[in-house]
């Protein structure tokens, strides 16, 4: 049997290609001649480097660059075999999981760290740049990303404001003086996932800004900041980007870069299928094995794994979800192409355990459904 595993990876526990080698092993113990080629797939949050770097030909670059929490990491991104596409993932330097959980503050987190990747690939001499949007602990609506490319985010006394969400409450005007001159011969595109705007009750900041550690009260003065920086960059762009479908992804990142650099947001899931080539690997797939941390409403509103899905029905594979949960009922996903779904969790436990045990419960899961599968082999 040809199998194709093309997971995403479990937040905070295993990545894309922990995940697929997991099931691999799994999968091997009970059907060991199967052909196995492993595809893990990214929506452009974290991961999206890895992805691309194991499934098309890319080369890895290291930079210094300032962490959301204002402390200096070294940070990758990529440029594809073309030499004029540099790839950035957004969760290298602003990613949720760089912090503790009792140490995330979404309200001084900023994205300069993001801004100094674009810099290192400019150097590149590139002409496109893939920036890739998910898993941030940012809620500063790309400021300070913009703040690293030469853009002045002054108060009513044309003095800077400081780095962070909360400080937006203070801007007064923008200045792109400053921005650098070679960002003019650059074409962006933002990769995600998120549908969300930047402002509102399904906007970033009410909608994520909780899982990145923001309190009710906080929620309540990032969003008044957010709404002010929103204006500007309306008055800015002269269309209302806080309120376009996807501005609110990264903490807001897509609507900085898309009212500064005109940058397009496109389905991240449909760019990595597309660059990852994976639509060749599911032509000869007999069976198609998908995953995810976990798969509920949203999986089917665009996320890569259900994206995966279709497209290995539409090559004729049978398709699996090994995922971390599930709460989707099995009509929904029967409807968007997955023909089973198995959650990994074995018992009732603490949150650190059950994601320590990820890729153990992920091999034990897939040898007992390979098993199954021997089961009904027609010799």
């Amino acid at each position: 049997m040809n199998i194709v595993i093309a997971p995403d990876a479990f937040k905070e526990s295993a990545s894309a290609m922990q995940v697929a080698k997991a099931i691999k092993t799994g999968w091997q113990k009970a059907r060991p001649t199967d052909t196995i080629h492993l595809s893990p797939v990214s929506d452009g949050g974290e991961g999206l480097l890895d992805v691309l770097k194991e499934n098309c030909d890319m080369e890895l670059y290291q930079t210094e660059i300032t962490r959301l929490d204002g402390k200096k990491i070294l940070a990758s991104y990529g440029i594809l075999k073309d030499q004029k596409t540099a790839v950035i993932e957004s969760a290298r330097a602003i990613g949720l999981d760089l912090i503790a959980t009792d140490k995330r503050n979404p309200a001084l987190a900023s994205s300069f760290g993001v801004g100094e990747l674009i810099l290192a690939a400019l150097d590149q001499n590139i002409h496109k740049i893939i920036i890739g949007l998910g898993g941030s602990g940012t809620n500063d609506g790309g400021a300070g990303l913009l703040q690293a490319l030469g853009v002045q985010l002054l108060n009513k006394n044309n003095d800077s404001i400081e780095q962070g969400g909360i400080h937006l409450t203070n801007l007064n005007h923008l200045d792109v003086t400053q921005l650098d001159p070679r960002l003019k011969q650059v074409s962006f595109q933002i990769a995600s996932d998120v549908s969300n705007p930047l402002l509102g009750e399904k906007g970033a900041t009410f909608t994520f800004g909780r899982q990145k550690g923001a309190t009710p009260e906080m929620l309540i003065e990032l969003e008044l900041a957010m709404t002010n920086y929103g204006e500007k960059l309306d008055a800015f762009a002269a269309k209302k980007v806080s309120l376009m479908k996807g501005s609110g992804a990264a903490g807001g990142i897509a609507a900085g870069l898309t009212a500064i650099l005109n940058a397009e947001i496109v389905s991240g899931a449909d760019l990595v299928i597309k660059l990852s080539e994976l639509k060749q690997q599911l032509a000869n797939a007999d069976l198609v094995i998908i995953g995810e941390g976990k798969m509920d409403a949203q999986s089917v509103m665009g996320k890569i794994p259900v994206r995966v899905a279709s497209e290995a029905k539409k090559a004729g594979a049978f398709v699996l979800a090994i995922v971390g949960s599930t709460s989707i009922e099995n009509s929904l996903a029967y409807q968007n192409g997955i023909d089973a779904v198995f959650p990994i969790i074995p018992e009732l436990t603490d949150s650190v355990t059950i994601f320590c045990e990820t890729s153990d419960n992920l091999a034990r899961t897939a040898e007992n459904i390979a098993n199954l599968t021997s089961l009904f082999k027609k010799e």
